[in-house]
């Protein structure tokens, strides 16, 4: 199996599910989370040694979906030393975010990264405050590359309630500079499930990569990604 090229060992754009492109109730804030998984499913990758990517990764998104218009802007410093940190702007209607966190990227096979993450949340409106836990997915599997993220929000204070999300999950088959797949993605709280199902295309360059989607299913969302690796 190969390695997935290089600047796609920063992609941990996490959180491609939003509030806004689930579709939730508008008496309940809109917001995407980003986070860390649950100890438990670090255990996977316990044992693997650390990678070593190129110090700085920037990614920027636009979407646009029944809900409006979703922003988000992500700088993350890799460590010599190791640990990551990350800190990232999320913007929809109604709610603006700001998440300052670290995590650590691991390799669970030659091919497979995961990056376990944990962020202090706070937002604008909703006097939201909180930790986010997730678990950053990024490799190969046999013929295929693999982009995932699933996520954990608890609140410490606010009107935003606890959540949980997959975000997303990313299977993509390459072809020379470009990748062509699809995009799902889970959004659950207060018992409530939420769904978005699509096709995507990457295309690969030097510097990092341009990735489109159309999903549909709790609302119909259009997302344009570019991430940089520097």
């Amino acid at each position: 199996m190969e390695d997935p090229p290089r600047h796609l060992e920063h992609e941990h754009a996490r959180r491609e599910v939003t509030a806004e492109a689930f579709s939730r109730p508008r008496a309940r804030p809109r917001l995407a989370a980003v986070g860390l998984v649950l100890a438990g499913l670090m255990g996977i990758a316990a044992e693997a040694p650390a990678q070593a990517p190129p110090p700085n990764y920037l990614e920027l998104r636009l979407a646009h979906s029944d809900g409006g218009v979703y922003r988000y802007v992500e700088y993350t410093r890799f460590l010599r030393s190791g640990p990551v940190v990350d800190t990232l702007y999320l913007g929809v209607p109604g709610q603006n975010e700001l998440y300052v966190g670290v995590g650590y990227p691991l390799k669970a096979t030659s091919a497979l990264t995961v990056m376990p993450l944990i962020y202090g949340v706070v937002g604008k409106e909703n006097g939201e405050r909180g930790v986010a836990l997730g678990l950053f997915v990024l490799g190969t599997v046999r013929r295929w590359n693999v982009y995932s993220f699933l996520g954990y929000f608890e609140p410490v204070a606010g009107d935003v309630p606890r959540y949980f999300f997959l975000d997303s999950l990313d299977l993509s088959h390459k072809l020379a500079r470009w990748e062509l797949g699809f995009s799902t993605g889970v959004f659950q709280s207060d018992g409530e499930w939420s769904t978005l199902v699509g096709p995507l295309v990457v295309r690969n360059d030097g510097r990092g990569a341009w990735r489109a989607s159309l999903r549909g299913g709790s609302t119909f969302e259009v997302r344009l990604t570019r991430t940089l690796a520097f």
